[in-house]
């Protein structure tokens, strides 16, 4: 089980690293060994990096809480607006989950 600070530097990297990049989604896709995590930039999907299937249910979490939304309930509950701030200035990114090939994917999309 992966501790909670190493979670959410994890997450905090991603989101920084979509803001840097400036890409417009944040793809989480579950597979059998790992979580494969995507940035569309410029309308092309780019794997950037993978995550060990043990720190899946904590990663998704982080994002879910960071949304003020709860991971373990089911429906529109889980879908919400996750806002982060980066050099002082807010960004926020709709949270969605979207079925996947194993499991559900979790989605990021920045909002304007």
């Amino acid at each position: 089980m992966a501790t909670q600070p190493v979670v959410a530097q994890l997450v905090d990297k991603i989101l920084s690293d979509a803001v840097f990049r400036s890409a417009t989604e944040i793809w989480l896709e579950p597979r059998v060994d790992d979580i494969v995590v995507h940035l569309t930039i410029d309308k092309i999907a780019t794997e950037v990096g993978r995550i060990p299937r043990h720190m899946e249910q904590n990663v998704f979490n982080r994002f879910v809480t960071m949304a003020g939304k709860d991971y373990w309930r089911p429906g529109p509950a889980r879908h919400g607006t996750l806002e982060a701030h980066f050099h002082g200035k807010p960004v926020r990114f709709a949270l969605t989950f979207e079925p996947g090939l194993l499991r559900e994917d979790l989605v990021l999309r920045r909002l304007p």
